[in-house]
């Protein structure tokens, strides 16, 4: 199963909608051979899934998995820092999913722990990307265009 995948059942099991279909679009480009190559690609290069939740508003996700955490954190926070900004100053929320496994406890009295992939929600804002887990900023927008991390 993809991260997108596992991040639109984690979202539809908690009863809200995401919107895969909006946050993509398919490109078409024709080849030396003369055959038609289809790609998909993110919303606004940097978001997997879009999802509409009131209360909060628009939510844009990007979902990864644990080895590749700190190059989307980079792709959000520099390489599409200005697509990221200008989402959020449109009022829209942007949230980076990490799965990983943990371990839990069996229950019913049985002996041992099964790995359950569990998602690590970053939400990013104008004053960087706060880790919900510790309530920490793990990386932040510089100035200068330099991109500040704390390893999560």
């Amino acid at each position: 199963m993809t991260t997108k995948s596992r991040t639109m059942k984690y979202l539809r099991d908690k009863g809200i909608d995401p919107y895969p279909e909006n946050a993509e679009s398919i490109i078409q480009n024709t080849g030396p051979d003369g055959r038609v190559y289809t790609r998909k690609h993110d919303l606004w290069n940097i978001f997997d899934i879009l999802s509409l939740q009131p209360g909060r508003g628009i939510v844009g996700i990007q979902a990864c998995g644990a080895n590749d955490f700190q190059s989307h954190i980079k792709t959000l926070m520099i390489d599409r820092a200005e697509e990221t900004t200008r989402f959020l100053l449109s009022g829209g929320i942007v949230e980076l999913w990490k799965w990983r496994t943990m371990k839990q406890v069996l229950k019913s009295g049985k002996k041992g722990t099964r790995d359950i992939w569990t998602p690590k929600i970053c939400i990013v804002s104008l004053d960087g990307m706060l880790d919900t887990d510790t309530g920490g900023i793990i990386a932040s927008f510089a100035a200068s265009g330099v991109y500040e991390t704390s390893t999560p």
